[in-house]
């Protein structure tokens, strides 16, 4: 029979802990203004679309292989002012501070290709996604227009009046060197040749103020276009010519090869160096995959708060592209070994990095998996939590180990792009992430509390009871059953709330560092700390874990998927992945060989734990029974309690939650009837008890979970 371990720990007082950031706001409930000119069918093309993902297998010499960006930061006669020596920072009247480390203007190389391009940014980040086989080279060019932005946006000037001033400037400026900006052509969709092809190939505007002008009129972050210009022919603006060469800007909304570039701003207010680079590597990024958007991934909408918009590149996209290929499991052997996903090169540059679960015999259905452990400065998953500054997508360096872990996308469509779906685009592909804290039942809390992005009050919703059916995409979207924080658009955590009379705000803290049991403003809809699958704190993800193994339509897959262990020192994660009736196994015996799922809704129940000691309430858990069949037997199921102290009234034990075997003493063995609701009572240890809103304690027990048999 399974027993499960259940971790206490016991805290004297729990002290709240404090972040500032900035209030200013511009456009707060922008996203990516590119959407394609009407649906178009599912395409399952490997590789870059309109643009090469890599730039080593088509035709250029080793050492001129490179894909060339122009960087434009334009300004106005009336910017903003702003002054600050933050190397991340764009005053007004004067380049970002990060212009002349934003992209290489040489093609660079190293024996680590990853440490080939440290220190520009753009050139880095597509070459280590790329596993060291797209170099972007060029420059960052700065230009003050020479109107008010108010000039511009009237009827008759616009975008088309202001491209055509940007080029001009360019063109002054750059004079011949334009011809290094057009070295590519496209043969067709995802087929592309080192040749010129009169178009320039890749141009960043980004644009320090923002207007709605600037994005054809949309409320965006920016677009994968440059709009139209004054002067153009067939949308073609030429800005070099001469008797052997023409270079032409490519700038219509409506072509289906996008065109020449992108436009962004840069996010009036902070004007960040993290916000260009997330932006500008979003719509670069439709050049690669098309119109269309899919969540969980660089490519996600942003609209909104769910689809969790990531900096990184996702596993699914690095398969999409051809930059990695996923291995497989053996069921007729268990283990697998999973290195990080930024494939750093000591065990392959290519494989075994990424693991592909097939769900359905046709391969359209499957899970993948994904061992991230931040490496690389670029993989950064999790975009919510106390990271979450007052802009989406813009984190603050706070917890490094935040977001480690595995993580586990669940796909149906295999790698086909702009399948519709009800997320509101039409053209998303269905994938879901299981993230580790469970897929729940919300409820109204009964309250409203402010968002610190925009200042607007927001209803407040708490899990109710856990869920064991499948959260899938299909599903409809919003506060509803059987969803994951991201797929919920959560946006509100237990703990202390946000302090809104301070200027800028004081962030609120998360439930484990106070006692307060109200909400704060988490974005956990973009990811938080709990996402990812960790030893210790989330281990077993099977057909009866929250979130499970199920497909798409809710069948049973069968699938066991085992985080059996972690060596730190080489973040290699040992896997061992079952299915029921492969491998000669059946699932008793995979049950036999795997630990049980972690108890859903472990918590402290502070006020309600009588009879009393010396008047004062006895401390007890309470917690969702597990679903494992062999954990029952003869009506009965079996947890082992585990607690520890800490020296002192205000400290938390360092990483308890996910490393509790290093922390937690042996209390007990719980023996709980399979009807009756799960919980333990000490009968030794007690709190003070002062309720509001369902109770509060300064001498709260912590509930930790940590793995056993």
């Amino acid at each position: 029979m399974k027993t499960f371990s259940i971790s206490i720990l016991t805290v004297f007082l729990i002290l709240s802990i404090q972040t500032e950031v900035s209030i200013s706001q511009t456009c707060p409930e922008c996203n990516c203004g590119t959407t394609g000119p009407g649906f178009e069918e599912p395409d399952s093309l490997i590789g870059g679309r309109y643009k090469p993902a890599r730039t080593d297998i088509w035709g250029a010499d080793p050492d001129e292989d490179v894909f060339p960006v122009l960087i434009v930061f334009v300004q106005f006669q009336d910017e903003p002012y702003s002054y600050s020596t933050d190397p991340g920072a764009w005053n007004s009247g004067m380049p970002p501070n990060y212009a002349d480390n934003i992209i290489s203007e040489e093609r660079l190389s190293s024996s680590s290709w990853w440490n080939a391009y440290n220190g520009y940014a753009i050139s880095d980040y597509w070459h280590e996604f790329s596993r060291g086989k797209l170099h972007i080279t060029g420059q960052a060019i700065s230009i003050i227009l020479p109107h008010e932005i108010n000039w511009y946006d009237t009827t008759g000037r616009g975008i088309a009046k202001l491209n055509k001033d940007i080029y001009d400037i360019l063109t002054d400026s750059l004079q011949s060197n334009w011809r290094k900006y057009d070295l590519w052509s496209i043969t067709r969709k995802g087929q592309f040749d080192w040749g010129k092809d009169k178009l320039a190939d890749m141009v960043y505007i980004t644009f320090r103020q923002w207007r709605n002008f600037l994005f054809s009129g949309a409320t965006a972050w920016g677009f994968a276009t440059l709009g139209n210009c004054e002067g153009a022919s067939n949308y073609r603006y030429t800005v070099f010519e001469n008797s052997t060469d023409t270079v032409r800007i490519l700038s219509s909304d409506l072509s289906d090869s996008l065109g020449s570039g992108l436009r962004i701003h840069a996010d009036s207010g902070i004007y960040s160096k993290q916000r260009f680079i997330d932006l500008a590597t979003h719509e670069h990024g439709h050049y690669l995959f098309g119109w269309g958007h899919n969540v969980y991934s660089k490519m996600s909408y942003g609209g909104g708060y769910s689809g969790g918009w990531e900096l990184s590149l996702s596993p699914w996209e690095l398969i999409k592209l051809g930059l990695i290929t996923p291995s497989f499991p053996d069921y007729s052997n268990s283990t697998n070994n999973l290195y990080d996903y930024s494939s750093r090169g000591q065990y392959g540059v290519d494989t075994n990095e990424i693991i592909q679960v097939p769900i359905s015999s046709d391969g359209g259905e499957f899970f993948l998996i994904a061992n991230r452990r931040k490496q690389s400065e670029w993989d950064r998953r999790i975009g919510g939590d106390s990271l979450a500054n007052d802009r989406l997508q813009f984190l603050k360096p706070i917890n490094n180990e935040y977001g480690k872990g595995i993580y586990i996308y669940h796909v149906k469509g295999a790698y086909e792009t702009n399948e519709p779906n009800i997320y509101g685009n039409g053209n998303d592909n269905d994938i879901d992430l299981e993230c580790a804290d469970g897929l729940w039942n919300y409820v109204y809390a009964g309250f409203q509390r402010k968002r610190i992005n925009n200042l607007q009050l927001a209803d407040v919703y708490k899990k109710q009871y856990p869920s064991f059916n499948n959260d899938s995409p299909e599903s409809n979207p919003g506060y509803t059953s059987g969803k994951d924080d991201m797929s919920n658009s959560v946006i509100f955590t237990p703990g202390s709330p946000d302090n809104f009379s301070t200027n800028p705000v004081s962030r609120g803290t998360h439930s484990i560092y106070t006692n307060d049991d109200d909400y704060w403003y988490s974005l956990a809809s973009l990811g938080d700390r709990w996402d990812a699958w960790n030893v210790g704190y989330n281990e077993i993800f099977s057909p009866y874990s929250s979130p499970n193994t199920k497909n798409m339509l809710n069948n049973q897959t069968g699938i066991f998927i085992y985080y059996k262990s972690l060596n730190s020192s080489t973040n290699e994660a040992q896997l061992e992945i079952f299915r029921t009736g492969y491998g000669g196994k059946t699932e008793e015996q995979i049950l036999e060989i795997t630990p049980p799922s972690r108890p859903m809704g472990l918590r402290v129940v502070s006020c309600d734990s009588t009879p009393t000691i010396a008047g004062f309430p006895r401390i007890k858990l309470r917690w969702f029974h597990n679903m494992e069949p062999d954990m029952e037997e003869n009506g009965i199921k079996k947890y082992k309690v585990y607690w520890d102290r800490t020296p002192s009234l205000g400290i938390v034990q360092p990483d308890a939650m996910q490393n509790s075997q290093y922390y937690y003493s042996h209390v007990t063995v719980v023996t709980v009837p399979s009807d009756s609701i799960p919980e333990y009572t000490d009968s030794f240890k007690v709190s003070s008890c002062y309720p509001h809103q369902g109770g509060k304690s300064s001498q709260i027990p912590r509930p930790i979970q940590g793995a056993g048999n």
